[in-house]
């Protein structure tokens, strides 16, 4: 709400100023120039704020991400692998 407050003050002020600034004194036109960059910073940190909540209020409502599913297995099933070779050795021949 303080934005809003703001940014309306500063669309009725501008133009009304911008139409009186050659009339003004330099100590006017640089409590002006002052008051013009305190708004701009008010309303930057403004929208810093609104944007950060946004982005809080968005990261909250974020599904849990699903886990990746299992890498699938290079092995080929039993019945397309060769047979299993023996471990025992053989008799030794005398």
């Amino acid at each position: 709400m303080k934005g809003q407050a703001v940014a309306e003050i500063k669309d009725e002020a501008e133009p009304a100023l911008r139409g009186e600034i050659q009339t003004l004194k330099p100590e006017e036109a640089a409590v002006l120039a002052m008051l013009e960059g305190w708004l701009k910073r008010t309303l930057e940190d403004s929208l810093k704020e609104s944007l950060g909540a946004v982005k809080k209020a968005k990261a909250k409502e974020k599904p849990p991400q699903r886990k990746a599913a299992p890498a699938p297995s290079r092995r080929p099933p039993a019945e397309n692998r060769p047979a299993a070779k023996s471990r025992t050795r053989p008799p030794k021949a005398k």
